[in-house]
């Protein structure tokens, strides 16, 4: 049971990263394969924030939220003026340098060493325990960013983001200001990444450079691209497949190395799958392009 838990609550913490992902992809159409920056930021600000200020994590990880989605926000500036490919190679440019940075900033950052000895939460003088009190803080956690993304949408604003990403020339005609709209919004999804990474570095007690890279882009992407796009339920869908499918595996007596080469396949075959009979998505209601 303690494991399962401990899957359920590393499912949420991908489940807010995916679907503040969602935001940029499937609500505005900004294909951003920089997401996993943020989620980086967000995580080192947060055990810098608790290790070296003493403060408490609800603070630091608000104080995370606005910093790094000002960061994504001023990154969104020029980077969104780019079309096609030059955005792709903008949004690698932005992994790289994010990562060498991690790297050699070693007074900051510890470099390769990472950051560890991070404190659990403490949430009104209590200490927020493993298990069970952990994943009651992610789901709660969780149903912030659900909300918040469920009001935004399903606003003006929102329909602005969808009218951008179904055909943002006649937006502009409309007479919105679609640089300044793509802007916020990535700042906003910026922020909401930094959430996750603050619960991530909190349930891990240690973080490096490492996990903020590609894999966690190409893990985001297929979390959404099965799930499905442009609404709430599809990225939470998307995180609990790929991540319980690995469990099943064990329960079959399937474990070690072949375990990992048959989820890979699963992966891909299941990928291919949807590709061809569902392309946007098992629950998903924007086509992924």
């Amino acid at each position: 049971m303690n494991y399962v838990v401990l899957i359920l609550t590393v499912m949420c913490i991908y489940a807010i990263l995916t679907l503040s992902l969602n935001l940029l992809v499937g609500y505005t159409g900004i294909p951003s394969f920089a997401h996993g920056v943020f989620f980086g930021i967000g995580a080192y600000m947060v055990a810098l924030e608790m290790l070296r200020l003493g403060l408490p994590f609800p603070l630091a990880v608000v104080i995370a939220t606005i910093g790094t989605g000002l960061i994504a926000a001023l990154v969104g500036v020029p980077a969104l003026r780019l079309g096609g490919d030059y955005f792709f190679l903008a949004c690698f440019a932005l992994i790289f340098i994010n990562t060498r940075i991690l790297f050699n900033w070693q007074d900051v950052t510890n470099g390769s060493h990472g950051l560890y000895g991070i404190p659990r939460p403490s949430l009104f003088g209590s200490p927020v325990g493993s298990g069970w009190p952990f994943l009651l803080l992610a789901l709660v956690a969780l149903a912030i960013v659900l909300l918040i993304i469920w009001r935004l949408t399903s606003s003006p604003y929102g329909l602005m983001l969808q009218g951008i990403r179904d055909d943002e020339l006649v937006a502009s005609t409309l007479g919105r200001d679609v640089p300044r709209a793509k802007v916020v919004v990535f700042g906003i999804a910026g922020g909401l990444a930094a959430v996750a990474g603050g619960l991530y570095a909190t349930f891990y007690g240690v973080i490096d450079p490492n996990p903020f890279g590609v894999p966690v882009i190409i893990l985001l992407w297929s979390m959404l691209f099965i799930g499905g796009a442009g609404n709430l339920h599809g990225p939470v869908l998307g995180a609990g497949i790929l991540l319980f499918l690995p469990e099943g595996l064990r329960l079959v007596g399937i474990e070690g190395v072949k375990a990992g080469e048959i989820q890979q396949m699963i992966y891909g075959l299941l990928l291919i799958i949807l590709m061809i009979f569902r392309p946007q998505g098992l629950a998903g209601k924007y086509m992924v392009e």
